[in-house]
């Protein structure tokens, strides 16, 4: 495996996962859910296509793949499309929580959402990793915490406690 072959899987399943994403959207709010902490998203994607660019670079003049983080990478591949699939079409990289749904079983929609977070963030340690991208992993794991805990962590809470009536 080079780094060419670790950037195009990762692409190629957030490129799946976008599609998936956009197809749940479309559903949920044909089922009433409403958009909450838009403003933050694009930070996400600021965040993500920034980590792609330092991984393809720093991983460049590394010219190796680590090959103890590897197979944890493809772990969390694995991890992340198991609750990705499991959350069904209530899964979608907006928040986006559907209200007869979260009010019948908000914990459920909680641990989804967290397991998903928490495999991502996870990943975004550990792919840079393979590749020997070690500042592109401390940076940007630091900064995805904080888009977490202070931007989407907290609307998520507001969006489910204000549905499931809490």
């Amino acid at each position: 495996m080079t780094l060419s072959g670790v950037t195009v899987g990762l692409l190629v399943s957030r490129w799946r996962e976008v599609t998936r994403s956009r197809r749940n959207e479309v559903r949920a709010r044909a089922r009433g859910a409403q958009e909450a902490g838009r403003g933050h998203y694009p930070l996400f994607w600021l965040l993500h296509g920034a980590w792609f660019l330092s991984l393809w670079r720093e991983g460049r003049q590394q010219h190796k793949v680590n090959l103890i983080f590897l197979p944890i990478l493809a772990l969390l591949g694995f991890a992340r499309f198991a609750v990705i699939r499991r959350a069904g079409d209530t899964w979608s990289a907006r928040i986006l929580p559907v209200p007869d749904e979260v009010k019948r079983d908000p914990a459920r929609y909680r641990l989804l959402r967290l397991a998903s977070y928490g495999i991502a963030a996870v990943e975004i340690a550990v792919a840079p990793l393979a590749v020997n991208a070690r500042r592109t992993a401390g940076v940007f794991t630091l900064l995805n915490l904080l888009l977490l805990l202070f931007f989407r962590l907290p609307a998520e809470r507001r969006a489910i406690k204000d549905l499931a009536g809490e």
